[in-house]
Parts: C-alpha cells; structure tokens; sequence
C-alpha cells in the first residue's frame, strides 16, 4: 500500500511541473509593418503585428488549453527582440495583467483579417506594458512611443486604450511564452476557456483518497 502512494505522489508533483509548447513561427497572419521605436527597452526597429506560431508539442497542465500539431495566433511583447525562427520550446506563464486581458476581451475579436486594426492591436499591447495607465497614446511617453506608423493604426491603438473596459478582463485567460532566450521575443496570447478538465495531479489526488477509504474499510472489515 504505502508502495502504491509513494507511486502516486511521485506521479502528482512530476504533473503539475510547468507546462511547455514547442513552437515554430510561420510567418505573419498579415503583412506585418516596421517600425521605429524608441522607449525605456531601448529603440530600433520592430515589426508591428500578429503572428502565426505552429504548436508541434505540448507538455504540463496546459494540455486543456494548447493542442498539437495545431496553430496559435500570438503577439510580441518585447519590440526590440528578434522573433525565434526555428523550433523552440517556450515556458508557458499565466497572464495576471488586467489591462492585458481587458484588451484582448474587448478588441481582439475585432482585428481578424485586418491588417490596421492588428497592428494597432499590437501597438496598444507594447504601449500597456511600457507606459503608466492614464498617460496612453502609442507616439509619446519615455516608455514606449512608435515612429513611422500609419495614423489609422496609432488611431485604432489610442482609440482602443482610451475607451478600456476592465470588465472585460473578465473571463479571459492569457498566455505568456517565454523561450528563456534573451535574444528572442517573449510572446502573448489568449487561450479559450473551457470547462476544467481533471489534470493528471487531480487525478492522482482522487485516486489516493480512494485507496485511502479502501483501506480503511478493509481493515474495519478485518476487526
């Protein structure tokens, strides 16, 4: 019996370990723009955008959320990076910023296929990340500011921050993915919320309260 727990244990702290995707990038779901960019990360050029990244593996408890093979769309949050080429395997973090989630609740819905709206969409990300709420506009502020743009994606950008809604926060479940490179770009994206499915872990916890009644009634049968 106590082999059978120790198993069991064993089975429950390997599962709830922190899942992982390899991923590789596909190339952009649209056109993606350059831009100059300047701000508190330090200035260059970076491409404003939203990307296709294709989901060869998955491990940990983010099975739910991420299956393979399959693609996910997914936004820079760090401009100044260059985006992984290749294979790589990316940490998979939980997204706690409200403003984030708000965002994505409120306008991703709102830029598929168009390549404007997902650029500003972009550019609202990186300026929610680098600038104090309040102070929003995507071609000022020493945090963050982008050069070179067009108006009608600075627009939908400024627009999108000065009318967010943190109800919209509300239900949404984001991803950060992080490949642990510094070279390499840290990426952000919303997975779809789904009834909980059992983990391996939970499983592993129901199974040895069961044992553990099971014993209990043998050994009152066996007095």
């Amino acid at each position: 019996m106590k082999r059978i727990l120790l198993v069991i244990v064993t089975m429950c702290l390997v599962s709830i370990a922190d899942a992982s995707l390899i991923l590789e990038y596909q190339g952009g779901t649209m056109p993606n723009r350059s831009v100059n960019l300047r701000g508190s990360f330090g200035r260059g050029h970076g491409l404003v955008g939203e990307y296709h990244m294709d989901v060869q593996d998955v491990t940990g408890i983010d099975r739910q959320h991420f299956n393979s093979p399959s693609v996910i769309d997914v936004f820079c949050i760090d401009p100044h990076r260059d985006m992984a080429s290749g294979s790589v395997e990316f940490s998979v973090e939980e997204c706690k910023n409200t403003n984030l989630k708000a965002l994505f609740g409120q306008y991703h819905d709102l830029i598929s296929g168009d390549p404007i709206k997902s650029q500003g969409f972009a550019l609202a990300v990186w300026e929610i990340i680098y600038e104090d709420s309040g102070n929003w506009d995507v071609t000022r502020g020493r945090g963050f500011r982008a050069k070179h743009i067009s108006r009608e994606a600075a627009d939908f950008a400024n627009n999108s921050l000065a009318a967010l809604d943190t109800a919209f926060a509300d239900g949404v479940e984001l991803r950060i993915l992080n490949s642990g490179n510094s070279s390499y770009q840290r990426l952000v994206t919303q997975v779809d919320s789904v009834l909980p499915v059992p983990e391996p872990a939970t499983m592993a916890l129901l199974t040895i309260g069961g044992l553990v009644i099971v014993s209990r009634r043998r050994r009152n049968q066996l007095q």
